[in-house]
């Protein structure tokens, strides 16, 4: 009787041992986004198969090279903007962990996120669960070089503080929270309609429940992300509120780490332990990252093995993988290089967007007005699964790839234009008297193409406006990249110089199309345009450099005025004589953001009412 007991007792010991740790539903909910839309599983399949080849090349490799000296990244720490949405119950009644949660307790729970992914970050009360220091060998942790930034403008280009705050009285919230596979609670798409995701190729979204299915407990799964190929409207992560108040949680680091395209070590093996992955090919099987070896979950194995151990699934010593965040267990401290080489790749391949986001950038002058259109597309006579619609519009400096239409994005026309302050792909200038070429990108059946600019700027589309068209292209089928078409125009000389214009571009199943109305299956676009008059570079003198009056910090990414005044209203402008930005400084320095490339600029600004000019080269 004695041994049973004892027996019991060790199997209770070893139950609460597991369960007490994090574990993520990334598997599950992936499963089911792509049950309902299987292109989307075929979409990962093609990216991943894109990044393999692409991993193997020599430009990438020497790229890699570059990146890591002396075993220390000293690449680009890339800024993704962030938005959280913070699901609150204020019925009175119920679980209110959310409504505990302060701005302060969110704001820390993302830096102590930034230092995981830096190999920084320091328990404050276990030392087990600091991060190896950063490096690439196998005692380190491989600084994973993306950092969450909380949103300091919001999709109408107005100041916030990113953190969004919603009371859902939706039934069943109060008891159970969201409902994940359970029959109570809202769903997740429920919760949208409570708190609408904002645009997901400017930021990223975190939306912060009570619970899942009624429980609350701060271990078991903890939430869920979206792979990075997926739609917009599942690229997102979802989790519980225990894991904001737990300094030493990884759950953030772990999702958004789904986001940037990474898999658990452990991929089709149990994730409770006790079964090895298939890795017969590690750029192919499993994780798809070669030096996370082939393991199993050491969710139920406390202690953690050392490195000194055997790894069951390898016969050879641990190489770190017990300790990968990605994986389930007891002491999760580090990543991998190779995890970072992929994470870059799969990133770039489908979210590149979000590295060039304004979002996180504070709110200085919104000089992107723009006229609103007349009209615009009403619905589509046929709403499918066709991938149809634009999934890639380039011209000048707009480069924006998109999901077209689809069931997970039912969206027939998207505004970018007047959210183009919040990225810089969303906008460009182009000459008054030289050609340019608008690409589109179509996928799937036969659409027809066509652009507009609102060159009088009155709001609506005229058929004299019309800059582009291609009737009733292939679309190349729903495999691959999808077909490009390079569309070529010159603007009138009767347009409106120097003024944000509308551009409308549209793709659709449909011989006929028009800038407004029902489309049969397809999406409209807008961005905004500005259309330059050229003025003569040599109107532009460069300020004595003797007086010291500006300087230009490479490192900071400034121009400071050294006598203390305040620049005001600027304009910079490149060497063609191109404005392209203008902003308003209330003090002396001038942050010039990342979408300025390399390269020979000029200031303009006035001090006590003399027009002052500043050459600089970033």
């Amino acid at each position: 009787m004695r041994k049973i007991l004892l027996l019991l007792f060790a199997l209770f010991f070893v139950g609460v041992n597991m369960n007490a740790q994090e574990t993520c539903g990334f598997e599950q909910a992936q499963k089911e986004l792509e049950r309902k839309n299987p292109k989307l599983k075929q979409q990962r399949l093609r990216v991943e198969e894109q990044v393999r080849q692409e991993m193997q090349s020599a430009a990438f490799m020497q790229r890699v090279a570059q990146l890591s000296q002396n075993a220390q990244y000293k690449g680009e720490i890339y800024e993704i903007p962030v938005v959280v949405h913070v699901i609150e119950n204020r019925t009175g009644t119920g679980n209110t962990s959310t409504n505990q949660l302060t701005d302060a307790q969110i704001q820390t729970w993302i830096d102590n996120t930034n230092k995981m992914y830096a190999g920084t970050y320091q328990s404050p009360n276990d030392p087990n669960k600091s991060f190896l220091p950063a490096g690439d060998g196998i005692d380190n942790s491989a600084v994973i070089p993306f950092k969450l930034v909380l949103a300091k403008r919001d999709q109408n280009c107005q100041q916030t503080t990113g953190i969004i705050r919603y009371n859902c009285t939706l039934p069943g919230y109060a008891e159970y929270g969201m409902k994940r596979s359970g029959s109570n609670g809202p769903s997740e798409d429920d919760i949208k309609g409570v708190a609408k995701q904002w645009n997901a190729s400017a930021y990223y979204n975190m939306y912060i429940v009570t619970g899942f299915d009624g429980d609350f407990k701060s271990y078991g799964s903890m939430g869920y992300a979206g792979f990075p190929t997926n739609s917009d409207a599942g690229y997102r992560t979802v989790m519980r509120a225990p894991v904001v108040t737990n300094p030493n949680s990884t759950t953030l680091a772990h999702e958004f780490g789904h986001s940037l395209g990474l898999y658990h070590p452990f991929k089709g093996a149990n994730p409770l332990g006790n079964e090895c992955t298939v890795n017969n090919d590690c750029k192919k099987d499993n994780d798809k990252v070669c030096d996370t070896e082939s393991c199993q979950s050491v969710l139920s194995v406390n202690p953690v093995p050392t490195n000194q151990e055997i790894n069951p699934c390898t016969g050879q010593n641990y190489q770190g993988v017990q300790y990968n965040v990605m994986n389930y267990g007891h002491r999760l401290v580090k990543f991998t290089p190779g995890q970072r080489e992929r994470a870059l790749a799969m990133f770039m391949a489908s979210r590149k967007s979000l590295t060039t986001s304004l979002g996180a950038k504070p709110v200085e002058n919104n000089n992107t007005q723009i006229t609103a259109a007349t009209c615009n597309i009403t619905g589509l006579r046929e709403s499918k699964n066709f991938q149809s619609g634009p999934i890639k519009v380039v011209l000048g400096s707009i480069n924006n790839p998109s999901s077209g239409y689809n069931l997970n994005d039912a969206v027939s026309y998207i505004d970018y234009a007047s959210n183009s302050c919040l990225n810089s792909s969303f906008s460009t200038d182009i000459p008054n008297d030289t050609e340019s070429t608008l690409k589109v990108t179509i996928k799937g059946n036969s659409q027809t193409i066509k652009a507009w600019i609102d060159y009088n700027n009155n709001g609506t589309f005229e058929d004299t406006e019309m800059v582009a068209e291609e009737n009733y292209v292939s679309g190349g089928g729903f495999g691959g990249n999808g077909t490009e078409y390079s569309l070529k125009f010159t603007p009138p000389a009767d347009v409106t110089f120097n003024t944000p214009l509308r551009m409308r571009v549209a793709a659709d199943m449909s011989r006929t199309l028009s800038p407004c109305g029902e489309y049969r299956c397809g999406q409209a676009e807008d961005y905004l345009v500005k259309i330059i008059k050229k003025e003569n570079p040599t109107d532009i003198k460069e300020i004595n450099k003797n007086d010291n009056f500006v300087s230009y910090n490479s490192k900071s990414n400034q121009l400071r005025l050294l006598n203390n005044s305040t620049f005001g209203e600027y304009k910079i402008y490149n060497m063609l004589g191109r404005e392209i930005y203008q902003g308003n400084s209330n003090s002396n320095v001038i942050s010039l953001n990342k979408s300025f490339v390399k390269g020979v600029y000029i200031l303009r600004f006035e001090q006590k009412g003399k027009a002052i000019s500043y050459k600089f080269l970033k």
